[in-house]
């Protein structure tokens, strides 16, 4: 007990010092097979002890091109500064691989110039939905049924609920590889939940429950599970070093920028009828 008394009464707040990295570019947007206007939102990295609202990075020169068609030049958006838009009739086309090229009006840490490449996977489709109301969760749990091909493919899953995007955060999209289902029938895999300790998550008899499915890329996959890893809970004793997130933009660049085809299903929730 006096050994322990000892320990506990040697503890000495400590400020640790740390170095402030360079300024950096952060890259966000994709492309689909979707009518546009897609975007591009570029703006620039905040230090980690002081986070406040990123700078916009206005006046650049963003450059879409598929290697087919001739470039397209990316306009920006009237109202909102950094966001960079293709035309509403711009669509991608799976198969295609897409390179973004980024001028700097000012350039970032000595750099002007970035690039980034990304192939468009072959689309997959959602066959159905199903949605179940878990009692011992208190949340809704979807699933769904779709034939996934015999080739290595990764997924990403997002989730609507009265035609409003409910995983609106790059962290709440539901992203797998088919391990467990790889060539067969994915028979009911769970793909998303809606919670019941968030009010706009309440699933409603009557309410239209849609899920996107989108085939995206390793690279994609990769950067997605990095951002969800180095974003959520760390356990000091048991977890490892923080690490970089692994992006696809040149010259130091931070972000991603993806292409993927989509496809929808949706179903109207029918209540307890369906719950377990």
């Amino acid at each position: 007990m006096l050994f322990l008394l000892a320990i506990a009464g040697c503890t000495e707040k400590i400020d640790v010092e740390l170095e402030e990295s360079y300024e950096r570019l952060v890259v966000e947007g994709y492309i689909t097979n979707e009518s546009g206007p897609h975007q591009i939102e570029l703006s620039k990295s905040t230090d980690y002890f002081d986070p406040g609202k990123a700078a916009r990075v206005e006046g650049a020169l963003v450059i879409l091109d598929d290697g087919v068609n001739p470039p397209d030049t990316l306009a920006a958006h009237p109202e909102k500064p950094g966001i960079y838009q293709t035309d509403s009739g711009y669509r991608g086309v799976a198969g295609r691989q897409y390179h973004l090229r980024i001028e700097l009006a000012k350039p970032i840490h000595e750099t002007s110039v970035y690039e980034a490449t990304c192939e468009m996977p072959p689309q997959r489709y959602l066959d159905s939905i199903y949605v179940y109301y878990i009692k011992r969760w208190d949340a809704w749990e979807v699933r769904s049924f779709a034939e996934d091909p015999p080739t290595k493919d990764f997924y990403m899953f997002d989730l609507y609920k009265n035609d409003t995007l409910v995983t609106d955060t790059i962290t709440e999209a539901f992203v797998t590889e088919d391990r467990l289902f790889n060539g067969q029938s994915t028979n009911g895999a769970a793909i998303g939940y809606f919670q019941a300790e968030f009010p706009d998550e309440v699933v409603r008899s009557g309410d239209t429950i849609t899920a996107r499915i989108a085939g995206i890329t390793k690279e994609h996959f990769n950067f997605l599970m990095d951002v969800r890893e180095e974003s959520g809970f760390q356990n000091p004793l048991f977890s490892g070093p923080p690490a970089n997130i692994r992006g696809n933009i040149s010259n130091g660049g931070i972000g991603f920028f993806g292409a993927f085809a989509v496809d929808y299903a949706s179903t109207v929730y029918q209540g307890a009828g369906m719950d377990e």
